[in-house]
């Protein structure tokens, strides 16, 4: 996941905001965010510009409050984030999901006081919003779909009922972790798993050459896989991870 807070205020954005202004299509939006991620889904870190797989995989702009629930707000740029088409349709869709009462409750009715909006408690992480250092971990781990890299909650429900459920709902929607329970029957999560174990792939090496303290390896490893380009690097950087290897 990429920590995009701040992404409002690039002049880039700024710039498309008063054609956004003028034309009312949320699309021109598309590249400011891109340039912001490193063309990067900023949820599951696929590469929106070069992704592998025989799927294509585009860049769409979301709703992040969905537009069925909240129709007062949907025309609203602050309610815009960039999503690959995987996340945004297969995956997260016009689900919502808000904690009330140490419980998660899913969005079945419409909102239309901005009051009620303000004073709702997202399960959906918003990475435009939400600092995600204090939400998750990386998780390096041995599965039985294989070695993936993943997130996993920083905090126990125990430590912290509303970040523990928001990081947990958050991996459940889109698929981020928990691989054992992902049902690899479907192409879209086959697709997925595949993409948890490129980022393994990525940056195990990486991780290896440090923990060896070869720092010239993992110099020339971080250079050659364009390793800063992703979000991941924030976390190691915070020593946010787990090794289960």
């Amino acid at each position: 996941m990429i920590d995009i807070r701040g992404t409002f205020k690039e002049k880039d954005f700024l710039e498309k905001l008063e054609i956004f202004k003028r034309e009312k299509k949320h699309n021109v939006f598309v590249e400011p965010f891109l340039n912001f991620t490193n063309a990067k889904c900023p949820y599951c870190e696929v590469d929106l510009l070069n992704n592998l797989d025989s799927r294509k995989i585009e860049a769409t702009i979301d709703h992040y409050r969905p537009k069925e629930y909240y129709p007062k707000i949907k025309s609203v740029y602050q309610n815009y984030i960039l999503m690959c088409n995987d996340c945004n349709n297969a995956y997260k869709g016009s689900e919502f999901l808000i904690y009330k009462d140490s419980k998660v409750y899913k969005q079945t009715k419409q909102v239309v006081n901005r009051s009620d909006i303000e004073a709702e408690k997202p399960l959906i992480v918003n990475p435009i919003k939400d600092n995600i250092f204090d939400i998750f971990i990386l998780k390096f781990k041995y599965t039985n779909k294989g070695k993936i890299l993943e997130l996993y909650p920083k905090y126990t429900e125990k430590e912290n009922s509303y970040f523990y459920l928001k990081a947990q709902e958050t991996i459940k929607l889109f698929a981020l972790g928990n691989c054992e329970n992902i049902d690899n029957s479907k192409d879209v999560n086959r697709c997925r798993i595949i993409l948890l174990k490129q980022h393994f792939s990525n940056f195990y090496g990486f991780l290896e050459a440090l923990q060896k303290e070869d720092f010239k390896e993992a110099s020339q490893i971080r250079k050659n896989k364009s390793l800063d380009d992703y979000g991941f690097m924030d976390f190691i950087k915070q020593k946010l991870f787990r090794v289960e290897v």
